[in-house]
Formats: structure tokens, sequence, C-alpha cells
């Protein structure tokens, strides 16, 4: 569940205890009513912003400032990952002994910043559902008795009866 939004006057209150009273990340959370990892998180990104002590610089007197120092944006470029050729997979997975996981398996070796396989798994059949190349299977028994649609086989003497 994700945290409620904190306030940047108490995440202000947050940096001047722990960088400048030297409370410690429980003492700081009880105080404020925030949970602990929360106050940890602040204090993280206040020193890789290299904010390491109380009071903060003159520039940073503005919520904005702050808020823009601690908060960037770490997802500058979002990661891009191969799509799996899914018309192999297709011709592939019918195969005898062949699987989603060993299809996987190799599109990771082919790329190892691939998708996961739950994920890969997941993309194949949303392919495979939208795919507009779709026919019906046909098993061996209908390939050799050729059945048309107005043929039917009779299940007590498994003969062709043409209507």
């Amino acid at each position: 569940m994700p945290r409620p939004h904190t306030t940047m006057r108490k995440i202000r209150d947050v940096l001047r205890l722990r960088l400048g009273d030297q409370l410690s990340l429980r003492q700081v959370s009880l105080s404020l009513a925030i949970p602990h990892t929360t106050v940890a998180d602040y204090v993280r990104r206040a020193r890789a912003a290299g904010l390491i002590s109380w009071p903060l610089p003159e520039e940073l007197a503005d919520d904005d400032a702050l808020e823009a120092r601690l908060f960037r944006s770490s997802a500058s470029a979002p990661r891009v990952r191969p799509e799996p050729d899914y018309e192999v997979m297709k011709e592939e997975l019918p195969k005898k002994g062949m699987t989603l996981m060993l299809l996987w398996v190799e599109h990771k070796e082919l790329h190892p910043n691939g998708y996961e396989y739950s994920q890969f798994c997941q993309l194949y059949r949303d392919w495979r559902k939208n795919s507009t190349s779709r026919c019906a299977r046909t098993t061996k028994l209908a390939r050799r008795c050729s059945l048309t649609f107005r043929d039917c086989v009779s299940p007590s003497t498994t003969s062709v009866i043409s209507r």
C-alpha cells in the first residue's frame, strides 16, 4: 500500500530532528507520527542530495526547491526491453518437448536485460489472444479423415454419417 503524501513541513521536521538534533530514526518517527521507514527514506534522500547538516542551505528555504532536490526523478529514461519474437515462439511451441520456459531461457541468454519469466508468458498470452493469424487446431484424426462440416461421426459406431 502506498504511503500517504507527507507535507514538506513534516519533511523539514524530519531533517531538523535527525540532522540537527541527532535523534534516532525511531525517535523521529514517534515524535512526528510517521513510519520509521519513511524517516529513513527522507534521510537517505537528503544525504544523496548532499544535505548532511542542519540548518539547510539558504537556497533550499523554498519548499519547491527542497522538493526538487530530494525527489529528483529517478526514472529519467524508461527501460527498453527487447520484445520476444512471437511468430518464432508460435512455430516452436508445438514441437515435442518445447515449453515457454525453454523459450524464455533462450531469450534471456540472448537478451540478459529481457523480461522475466512471468512477464514473458503474459506478453505471449496477450499476443496470442490479440493475434489475427489464428487458426483452429486440427487433430491428426481430423486431418486423416478430412471431415467436412456437414459430416458427423456416430459415437456408437465411429463411422461417418453424411447428412
